[in-house]
């Protein structure tokens, strides 16, 4: 047993395999050379520099500090942005644009947010004529869905 099948999920296959061919580099030198060769460095195989780790100081550190500031800052900003356009420019796009539709193939999202005339309130004929189709629908639907139940079909309580 070598101790490296670590990688490997219990009781798997490879395990044997793996420490065969270990064992094997261990014995012919293969694996210190390898061990020499990424350990201390391509440039001077030859040195044999025993190194010891540094405390981490606070200047390794920097660079991260700095990305997460600015990480912190431009999520603040695009907080304000949203704000800002959730509180006063929605409103005025909505009057703007209230009775045009390439406003909302800008963004779903933002054509969702948007505040739409109420029904009662449409002063549109298209709109109107828009709303007087769909409760026609509507009713046409009511009327298939009652005479589904009176011809015995029940409902499905997914429907």
């Amino acid at each position: 047993m070598t101790g490296y099948g670590l990688a490997f999920p219990k009781q798997s296959k490879w395990i044997p395999m793996f420490n065969k061919y270990l064992m094997i580099y261990r014995e012919n030198g293969d694996l210190e050379r390898l061990q020499r060769f990424w350990f201390t460095g391509a440039c001077k195989p030859g040195e044999r520099k025993r190194s010891s780790s540094k405390p981490l100081a606070l200047a390794q550190f920097t660079s991260a500090f700095i990305l997460l500031g600015c990480g912190a800052c431009v999520s603040v900003f695009f907080l304000i942005c949203e704000h800002i356009y959730y509180r006063y420019i929605r409103k005025l796009m909505s009057r703007w644009f209230e009775d045009s539709d390439w406003w909302n193939l800008v963004s779903l999202s933002v054509a969702n947010s948007i505040q739409k005339p109420s029904i009662g309130n449409c002063m549109n004929s298209t709109c109107k004529e828009l709303i007087q189709k769909t409760e026609r629908e509507l009713k046409e639907a009511e009327e298939y869905f009652r005479s589904l139940i009176s011809a015995g079909l029940e409902p499905d309580a997914n429907f």
